[in-house]
């Protein structure tokens, strides 16, 4: 069977069925709706879904998310700062003005857990079932949470963090949970869910067919969830081919190892929907790197630029962030960008850690930058907390997005700086090198 007879893409050697397409007639939309709980994980998840196909598009205001014609359409609804009731309600708030439709839906997880899993998925669960016609069956929720191209697996319901991200990095948005958050069979149970594990040892030991009955079986239940094992792309592939070959109504839960994996039954565009945009710096003007992460990759990513005596650095102090500085930011900002000089703004790791200054530091970034950016050659934001308040600040309401060289980083584009390329990424992505490399790349060849 070829890749023309499968009609999916797929690497050659897995016994995926003819009909696993998503966009064969009557299975339903190939267009997707990304739901996310921050900005980068937006991105992330939506580019992979784009992949080199598509362009996405990322609305960071919710009551604009309709009428897109996109096959990937992302919203951050920004809830994993808030509570979890209060994240509920916003996700309820946003289906109910909203026909899901024939769009395949995909709830983006972070791929370490953070946030409010059980609570954002009940309220969508909960959203979507009125939508649903009575001769359709519950929507069953496939759970496929791991990134194994980041080091990330999903075996028995717990994660499997083998990647350096997964070090201890201090309190706040961007640090890995701890052993006990990771469960998230013990999480959906308790709001309801039907949960049914996809265990490693079936994955790997039964053909499509045998594994989607399995999936069919899933669904039977009234708040039917699919908890799916693995440590592979290879493994992610089955599960999304048994999915389709199940014909089961499906809600996509995962992050960006999913969604990458997702992209792969993708078809190719039917028009030229990728338009150009400016992968490197189009003016000599200063790098400006944004880290409002306290995680340790973030730090060690700082520590790497720090060993070029080409970037200067400005370490924000509590000080700084609470509105007594020691020094002025302004100034040394305005300096590096008459000089043309590249130029790291960060939280300073000499301070303590201090997770409630977290929404300070950003805010404090967001002001210092916004009225500087279009005198900028590129700008790389590290953390969601940091790029949304920045963006806030801007104003941008969408943006257009696009998969780089780079895992994990996102290049965003805004109609209103054409020509500044703009990366963001999670504080947590990445290795120490990731920072230095993005540099190198930005400059023009």
């Amino acid at each position: 069977m070829d890749k023309q007879e499968t009609g999916i893409g797929s690497p050659p050697g897995l016994p995926y069925p003819s009909h696993g397409s998503l966009n064969e007639p009557g299975f339903g939309s190939r267009r997707f709706l990304v739901v996310a709980d921050d900005l980068t994980g937006a991105a992330d998840a939506a580019v992979a879904l784009a992949g080199a196909k598509y362009s996405a598009e990322i609305f960071l205001d919710p009551t604009l998310a309709y009428n897109t014609d996109r096959v990937v359409t992302a919203v951050d609804l920004d809830t994993r700062r808030m509570p979890p009731t209060e994240a509920a309600r916003t996700i309820a708030s946003f289906f109910a003005t909203r026909q899901a439709g024939d769009t395949l839906l995909f709830k983006k997880l972070d791929s370490t857990l953070r946030g409010h899993v059980g609570a954002e998925l009940d309220a969508l669960q909960q959203a979507i079932a009125p939508q649903r016609t009575p001769q359709q069956p519950p929507a069953l929720f496939i759970v496929a949470p791991a990134h194994p191209l980041l080091g990330r697996a999903f075996i028995n319901g717990k994660l499997e963090l083998k990647d350096a991200s997964a070090e201890p990095g201090g309190p706040g948005r961007d640090s890995p949970p701890s052993n006990e958050a990771v469960s998230i069979r013990s999480q959906l149970e308790s709001f309801g869910f039907d949960c049914t594990c996809l265990a490693i040892e079936n994955l790997q030991g039964s053909d499509i067919q045998e594994t989607a009955k399995l999936v069919q079986h899933a669904a039977t239940g009234p708040k039917p969830a699919l908890l799916c094992d693995a440590r592979t792309v290879d493994d992610m592939r089955r599960i999304v081919a048994a999915a389709l070959a199940a014909r089961t109504r499906c809600i996509w839960v995962g992050s960006g190892g999913l969604a990458s994996v997702l992209s792969e039954f993708l078809p190719g565009p039917d028009l030229a929907e990728i338009q150009a945009y400016p992968g490197k710096k189009t003016s000599p003007g200063s790098t400006l790197f944004l880290v409002g992460s306290f995680s340790a990759t973030a730090r060690r990513q700082i520590q790497e630029l720090s060993k070029t005596t080409q970037v200067q650095l400005l370490p924000l102090t509590i000080d700084e962030v609470a509105g007594h500085p020691e020094h002025s930011a302004e100034h040394l900002i305005d300096k590096a960008i008459t000089n043309q000089q590249d130029m790291a703004v960060y939280i300073d790791p000499k301070q303590s850690l201090r997770p409630d200054l977290s929404p300070a530091y950003a805010a404090r970034m967001a002001a210092l930058i916004a009225p500087r950016l279009g005198q900028l050659g590129a700008l790389v934001c590290c953390g969601g907390d940091t790029t949304r308040a920045l963006f806030d600040k801007l104003q941008l309401t969408h943006l257009q997005a696009h998969n780089t060289h780079e895992p994990g980083v996102t290049h965003v584009y805004s109609r209103h700086w054409p020509q500044l390329p703009i990366l963001i990424k999670a504080g947590a992505f990445g290795d120490a090198q990731t920072l230095l490399r993005l540099r190198q790349h930005l400059e023009p060849s």
